[in-house]
């Protein structure tokens, strides 16, 4: 994706309008001319920024799980605990408030040949990293990120789309 102030504007309005088609439609029933008239823009415009929707969904979700990670990042000032538990319901907030399209992403990000597994590998590795860091400031010791990771409920699912119903 192309860089500068400008760029980002006009990539912001792109993934916002795809975000709210995505939540809509779903994935599969989503076209591109679908989020251009959402967006107001051009196919050029649409092209400038996203090679295809695949391309504006690994953004919306690269934005949509960033800006929950960060969220749970600033709420860890004070005790540990207080903060995993003010992550979680931070996390389940999110959840609830954006059903819809967090329906689509997690759907897609869980099958096994989804553009975004590996942004949902990176995704609960900084959930891992979260929980590890809460567990060492509270208890003094470290866990096995192994167990924990294989816990965490991002880390499971991986099928691929052929073998989904229809």
């Amino acid at each position: 994706m192309k860089e500068g102030l400008a760029a980002r504007i006009g990539q912001g309005g792109v993934i916002a309008a795809a975000a709210k088609v995505f939540a809509r439609h779903g994935f599969a029933d989503t076209r591109v001319e679908d989020i251009l008239a959402e967006a107001g823009v051009a196919r050029r415009t649409f092209y400038k920024y996203f090679s295809s929707k695949e391309d504006v969904l690994a953004a919306v979700y690269e934005l949509a799980t960033g800006e929950l990670v960060k969220a749970m990042r600033d709420a860890r000032g004070g005790e540990p605990i207080v903060a995993v538990r003010h992550g979680l319901d931070l996390f389940l907030d999110y959840h609830v408030e954006n059903a819809a399209l967090l329906r689509v992403l997690v759907e897609q990000a869980m099958l096994s040949d989804s553009p975004l597994a590996a942004a949902r590998r990176r995704f609960r590795e900084d959930l891992v990293q979260l929980l590890d860091a809460a567990v060492r400031a509270t208890t003094g010791e470290s866990h096995d990120p192994i167990l924990t990771s294989r816990s965490c409920p991002l880390s499971k699912g991986s099928h691929s789309s052929s073998s989904r119903a229809t």
